[in-house]
């Protein structure tokens, strides 16, 4: 009798279930406008007819780069053309940038650069999407008649010992910084 009762629970669930099954048709299609990390988000267009253009979205911005405009694909070959492509399919239209240039100026303090310091060994541009170290080879430091051996780049001038050990030298340039910059050199013999 519990077995027969069983049987006929899990036939009327099945039955149940099957008959619950509707399937959603919804032919609306979404476009995800992907701007990348440190960009201002552009809102996903919903509930869009296939077949349908759409409007161009405002520019998208960021610190570190220029709006070139919106493509297909990730490696953007196809540029979007909003007067003549449709969307006929749920689709991720992506954002191209051109990372801006910023500069970086020495201060050498009264110093020099040494004599035979190859061109190119410090750079003195950058652009945000990258990263790279200043030389670590003493032949290549600045140089300073009186104020002793090179000590490092600080990002401020005029700082005393206490003052350089609270804040960290710059070594490099790290991926994501922006803005022009300034490196003050600092050495042995100054209080």
């Amino acid at each position: 009798m519990k077995r027969i009762f069983i049987i006929c629970m899990m036939i009327l669930t099945t039955l149940f279930l099957v008959s619950c099954d509707k399937t959603i048709n919804d032919e609306t299609v979404s476009v995800v406008f992907y701007t990348g990390p440190g960009a201002t988000t552009i809102p996903t267009l919903y509930n869009l007819e296939r077949g349908q253009k759409i409007t161009p979205p405002e520019e998208p911005t960021s610190d570190s780069a220029v709006f070139v405009g919106w493509f297909k694909e990730p490696t953007y070959v196809t540029p979007w053309n909003f007067e003549t492509d449709t969307v006929n399919k749920s689709l991720t239209i992506f954002a191209k940038w051109e990372y801006r240039l910023f500069t970086i100026t020495y201060d050498l303090r009264g110093g020099s650069w040494p004599a035979d310091l190859p061109e190119g060994t410090y750079r003195t541009t950058y652009m945000s999407n990258e990263s790279f170290n200043f030389p670590t080879q003493s032949k290549l430091y600045p140089t300073h008649e009186t104020n002793g051996l090179f000590l490092g780049w600080w990002p401020a001038p005029d700082l005393n010992r206490q003052q350089r050990r609270d804040i960290p030298k710059v070594e490099g340039i790290a991926k994501g910084t922006t803005g022009d910059i300034t490196l003050y050199a600092y050495y042995s013999r100054e209080p």
